[in-house]
């Protein structure tokens, strides 16, 4: 589970073998999420919304990256 990057303390993995729509995991202290690559949709879990805000900042910046590693680990964008 490569770890794409930290932001404001926040880490977002994408992890081989996964399923569903392109998405990242999100951990910062206690809370965790999953987000949709694509959209920033919530999938499971909850951020607070500092922690929210600062997580869809950084895939809207590297939303790219993110894909690249999804389809690298689990070989398709679906």
């Amino acid at each position: 589970m490569p770890c794409l990057g930290v932001f404001f303390g926040i880490k977002f993995y994408v992890y081989a073998a996964d399923h569903g729509v392109p998405h990242v995991h999100v951990q910062h202290g206690d809370e965790e999420a999953t987000l949709e690559i694509a959209s920033g949709r919530t999938i499971r879990g909850e951020l607070r919304a500092t922690t929210k805000r600062h997580a869809l900042a950084w895939l809207e910046e590297n939303r790219t990256t993110a894909m690249a590693a999804w389809v690298r680990l689990n070989g398709s964008e679906s």
